[in-house]
């Protein structure tokens, strides 16, 4: 698992690396505070999914200066929207509203 995110941090993702792993990798992390969260990366569509504090939700690929982002598409409805901030083999949950990001789970790590 630590060299899945590794290559999704190293960009291999769009190298096309991916051909001799399997197509969903399951994500699954847990935080500083004890908090657990399981997400899905669809290394085809380039998407995580699963469920985020009960809710279901469907994070697209971002532009990030370093590591991977997700973040939904559009939460205009909610004030928000959630994005993960991945590094390694590191995570962070943040909540992000326009000019502004709280974060609900930090030091997340991939659970082996």
């Amino acid at each position: 698992m630590k060299r899945v995110a590794a290559l999704m941090a190293s960009g291999a993702l769009a190298s096309g690396a991916w051909a001799q792993e399997p197509a969903t990798v399951p994500l699954d992390y847990q935080c500083e505070n004890g908090a657990r969260f399981a997400l899905a990366l669809d290394r085809q569509d380039d998407l995580i999914y699963g469920a985020i504090l009960g809710r279901p939700v469907l994070l697209e690929h971002v532009i990030s200066g370093s590591g991977a982002r997700y973040a939904e598409r559009d939460a205009a409805d909610r004030g928000g929207r959630y994005e993960l901030w991945m590094k390694g083999d590191e995570a962070m949950l943040n909540w992000a509203t326009e000019g502004d990001s709280l974060t609900l789970l930090g030091g997340c790590r991939i659970i082996e």
